[in-house]
């Protein structure tokens, strides 16, 4: 898993809960939160912070997993306006994201 999706959910969390609440999910997690966006992640690292974080934030993982895929698809169209706006629908658009 590429680095920017841990980034995008670090701000995600940071812009709704804040920055001690991702400090907290980091520290139950036993993680350092340091990510690369172009680096590549373990898949198991962030299905843990997703574990950790519905823990937390008292969701189930079906919620927190949907409103981050909510919330990571505004950042991948607005980081991807020139390939988003060429796409006839999600999936193509999603296909074309290395």
């Amino acid at each position: 898993m590429k680095g920017a999706i841990f980034i995008a959910l670090n701000d995600m969390i940071v812009e709704k809960s804040g920055l001690a609440a991702w400090i907290t999910i980091l520290d139950q997690a036993s993680l350092d939160g340091i990510y690369t966006a172009t680096e590549n992640y373990s898949d198991a690292e962030l299905f843990k912070l997703v574990g950790v974080i519905s823990s937390e934030l008292n969701l189930d993982q079906e919620q927190t997993l949907c409103a981050f895929g909510e919330y990571l698809f505004d950042v991948l169209h607005n980081s991807h306006t020139m390939f988003a706006d060429s796409k006839r629908n999600f999936f193509d658009f999603i296909g074309s994201i290395d």
